[in-house]
């Protein structure tokens, strides 16, 4: 009789761990076939755009993007690695200036972004300007407000 106790216990949990051993191979089996690849390597390859280093950024020189598209690009500077994102507004010489505030000792581009103008989202906004937009400065005309009282329980600090 304990045989037969001890076989309906464990019958269940077979079943529940095959069941979550075929959810965790599906998972991985449309992972590596949505991005094409054995699962070996998961770089991205770069997007060759041509640039030239200056001492406070770089230029993007002859992009095959559209105006308006978005840059996402990474930059080496003091041994650390950078990351950034623009949009794509070249000048009448087809270049564009990306300032970094430090000078970059290498540049690549990791992928061009084309967008529409109806596609546009607050998330293509850097964070610094996205939190400064929502920042609400206090009123600086309205009097300070008094601080709350002390309670007549609590003995003086001094």
């Amino acid at each position: 009789m304990s045989a037969f106790l001890l076989t309906g216990l464990l019958c269940p949990l077979l079943l529940v761990a095959l069941f979550v051993m075929a959810i965790v191979a599906t998972i991985r089996f449309l992972s590596r076939s949505a991005s094409g690849s054995s699962g070996l390597s998961t770089t991205v390859p770069r997007v060759k755009v041509p640039t030239q280093i200056e001492q406070d950024g770089f230029w993007l020189l002859s992009c095959p993007a559209d105006p308006g598209s978005i840059i996402y690009y990474h930059y080496w500077s003091g041994g650390a690695r950078y990351s950034g994102q623009v949009p794509f507004n070249p000048g009448a010489d087809g270049r564009q200036f990306v300032y970094t505030g430090r000078g970059p000792e290498q540049v690549s581009v990791a992928r061009i972004v084309q967008v529409d103008d109806d596609d546009l989202t607050s998330s293509l906004i850097p964070p610094a300007i996205a939190a400064a937009s929502m920042w609400d400065p206090p009123d600086t005309f309205s009097a300070p407000s008094p601080p709350p009282p002390y309670p007549s329980s609590f003995p003086s600090a001094y």
